[in-house]
């Protein structure tokens, strides 16, 4: 089988990705091929990428709030390209950021691909009209996933009261990362 993650993130100091990563390739080795697709905060270093094949997204602009809208189609049209190339039978989407080039891959294969969305926080207090537009599609991502994965407890109950999701959802806290061969 193979499974994508996709997340834009400082993958090397966020533990709850890598300890999901550790625990799948724990669990089921060999019989899982396992790619994350990265729109990278900061630089991460593919000999890094242990147990997981990296696809690092670079934009044309990053960074610069004045060219977000041009970023935000550049990662969708590259990551949305990566996916179609890769095929996963098993798609994690970690946060909103990513949320569009999962969509279309999603409304493509429809159900010929899970899809599990993980949502790490609450909303945004006082969103820009940008962060409406994604929190929107956040909850529509909720809604035709096959599994949400929520950060707490707390967050699970105000997402299933309050945006309409029916399908299978749990939670993982966010830990930082363990490397169980280092736990003595």
């Amino acid at each position: 089988m193979k499974v994508v993650f996709i997340a834009k993130t400082d993958l090397a100091t966020d533990g709850r990705i890598l300890n999901q990563i550790r625990i799948l390739n724990e669990k089921f080795g060999n019989d899982l091929t396992i790619h994350f697709i990265l729109f990278p905060d900061r630089p991460f270093e593919k000999e890094n990428a242990i147990g997981f094949h990296l696809h690092i997204i670079k934009t044309i602009f990053r960074n610069n709030s004045i060219f977000r809208f041009f970023t935000v189609v550049d990662f969708t049209f590259r990551a949305f390209l990566k996916l179609i190339y890769i095929s996963p039978n098993l798609l994690h989407i970690h946060d909103s950021a990513v949320i569009l080039p999962a969509l279309f891959y999603k409304g493509i294969r429809r159900n010929r691909v899970i899809t599990i969305y993980d949502d790490h926080e609450l909303p945004n207090e006082n969103p820009s009209i940008g962060h409406h537009i994604f929190n929107y599609l956040e909850q529509k991502t909720m809604q035709v996933s096959d599994f949400v994965l929520f950060a707490n407890n707390e967050r699970l109950l105000y997402a299933k009261e309050n945006f309409m999701i029916k399908c299978p959802s749990s939670y993982f806290l966010n830990l930082p990362f363990y490397d169980l061969g280092q736990v003595e």
